[in-house]
């Protein structure tokens, strides 16, 4: 299993096998830090899970590779699980109606 972290923009991740875990806020400035990070996932990982209970704040540029990375990996028959995300990250995905192309843990 690995670890690394990247603390730059207001973002800090680390990954442990197929697990991505973010803290902090996503946006516009910080966004291609995740992109990368879940593309390494999933060209590794079938299932990839992304703990989502620490991100204080995601703009649309966020919600839009949460998108992209899920369609991807269903598209290779994987998925991407979001882990215990906060109340307006899951708010938001039933506002635009993406809930259900999520699994939820």
């Amino acid at each position: 299993m690995s670890t690394g972290a990247n603390a730059q923009n207001g973002i800090v991740l680390s990954h442990r096998g197929n697990v991505l875990s973010v803290r902090g806020a996503v946006d516009l400035g910080n966004v291609s830090l995740l992109l990368g990070a879940l593309k390494q996932l999933r060209d590794a990982h079938p299932v990839v899970v992304l703990d989502a209970s620490e991100i204080t704040y995601m703009d649309s540029t966020g919600f839009g590779v949460l998108l992209r990375v899920c369609r991807e990996l269903r598209h290779r028959g994987g998925r991407l699980v979001l882990r215990r995300p906060a109340p307006h990250i899951r708010r938001m995905l039933e506002v635009t109606e993406m809930l259900h192309l999520f699994t939820f843990e």
